[in-house]
């Protein structure tokens, strides 16, 4: 068990991108001395992962939140990071992708990004996603709403400012919330991340999800919470899936142990609020968002 939740632990760092999470990682390592356990995720080769630390080849990671609930089939992604972890500086940066973006779905044509996961899972989202910034992506992270929810409720919620007051009713979700400085439970934090409904529309719960991923990694690791690491972690196990294996992770945080939160980049895929045929899209900025490929993704910026 203690093994399974060393490489939990790792799963939620890589998706919650925090080098504070990193240091989490190792502290839990020295102070729970793993032992021989069969793991919950991929058994993935790994043989060439040697060769990724080549100083120029980042590592890139798709990490998907997806509108799902546990043991639900299909559903969208909701939310859609792409990760870079550069070896020669040992630095990360995180990409968000907007849902709404339109690009070409493998075999599906035009449409939005998030439906790439209801059409063909993982793998379509990872060729979607690799068409789209011209990259091949190495491993993947998923995780869902079930899961979510739990993880913020055995912290005992997270505190946020609600820049503004959020409500959205619809057959399949309600959103309730007042402004202001205050601790929001699971199912108000999903409300959180989720909410869209204003002029900022997609690009603004891009923002939301950004801010609320780095509370949570400070909630987690604040000091009262420390007792209860074992239960978040063990938590996340069931809702997080990956094919990366642990000796990849490790190398990952282990690569981040020096570094500081404020030196990780992060930047959003630049683009333009849209209505095609009465359906609301993100145009993406073709030259700016290669310069956002040259400068988070491929660690080329001049």
């Amino acid at each position: 068990m203690k093994q399974k939740i060393v490489q939990t632990f790792v799963v939620v760092i890589a998706i919650f991108i925090l080098a504070g999470a990193f240091k989490g990682y190792m502290w839990w390592n020295e102070v729970y001395d793993p032992i021989d356990q069969d793991y919950s995720f991929s058994d993935k080769d790994t043989k060439d992962d040697v060769n990724r630390d080549k100083k120029d080849r980042p590592t890139i990671i798709l990490a998907l939140g997806l509108d799902q609930r546990t043991g639900e089939r299909g559903g969208r992604s909701d939310s859609i990071m792409v990760f870079s972890m550069h070896w020669e500086t040992q630095s990360l940066s995180v990409v968000s992708i907007p849902r709404d973006t339109r690009v070409k779905i493998p075999g599906r044509g035009m449409d939005k990004i998030n439906h790439a996961y209801a059409y063909g899972g993982v793998e379509l989202t990872k060729k979607t996603v690799e068409e789209l910034l011209g990259v091949k992506v190495d491993s993947y992270i998923t995780t869902n709403f079930t899961g979510f929810e739990k993880m913020v409720e055995i912290l005992g919620g997270v505190e946020i400012n609600v820049e503004n007051r959020m409500y959205y009713k619809a057959s399949d979700v309600f959103i309730n919330l007042q402004p202001g400085v205050q601790t929001l439970n699971g199912k108000q934090a999903l409300q959180y991340v989720r909410f869209r409904s204003d002029a900022a529309g997609d690009l603004g719960r891009v923002e939301r999800q950004q801010r609320f991923v780095a509370a949570l990694i400070n909630e987690a690791f604040s000091y009262k919470n420390i007792v209860k690491l074992p239960f978040f972690l063990e938590e996340a196990a069931k809702h997080f899936r990956t094919d990366m294996e642990l000796s990849q992770m490790k190398k990952l945080a282990l690569k981040l142990q020096a570094s500081k939160p404020e030196d990780i980049k992060t930047a959003t895929l630049p683009g333009t609020p849209e209505y095609i045929n009465g359906v609301s899209y993100v145009l993406v900025d073709e030259k700016e968002k290669q310069q956002i490929i040259n400068e988070y993704i491929l660690w080329n910026a001049s």
